[in-house]
């Protein structure tokens, strides 16, 4: 398992986000680390309802309340601890993929194979 640093800890501030390269066998994928209620999420940056990144490339995650994750391509919803639908187009039982995230000395480090 490759681990590979994605930042400082103090860059990830409540509700912030942190944009990232995933290196994958078939090809590098976008990904994004977020902080909500003091827990690390991460997850890769495409959404359920089209092969489209969420933030549309401008590293804006939150909906304006912040109390969700929004695709601003098309409105879907997730929920930012779990990745599942939360509403919008994303349609019920879908997800985001998750992306193993470790916090340790500071640094924030992607586990995922």
């Amino acid at each position: 398992m490759a681990r590979i640093p994605i930042g400082r800890s103090e860059e990830l501030v409540e509700r912030g986000a942190i944009r990232f390269r995933l290196p994958r066998p078939d090809g590098d994928v976008e990904a994004f680390a977020i902080r909500f209620e003091g827990q690390l999420r991460a997850w890769v940056n495409v959404c359920t309802h089209r092969a489209l990144e969420l933030d549309l490339g401008s590293g804006s995650f939150f909906a304006r309340d912040g109390r969700l994750l929004l695709c601003r391509a098309h409105g879907a919803l997730f929920d930012p601890l779990d990745g599942s639908c939360a509403g919008g187009v994303c349609g019920k039982g879908t997800g985001l993929a998750a992306v193993k995230i470790v916090e340790e000395d500071g640094i924030l480090w992607s586990e995922d194979p």
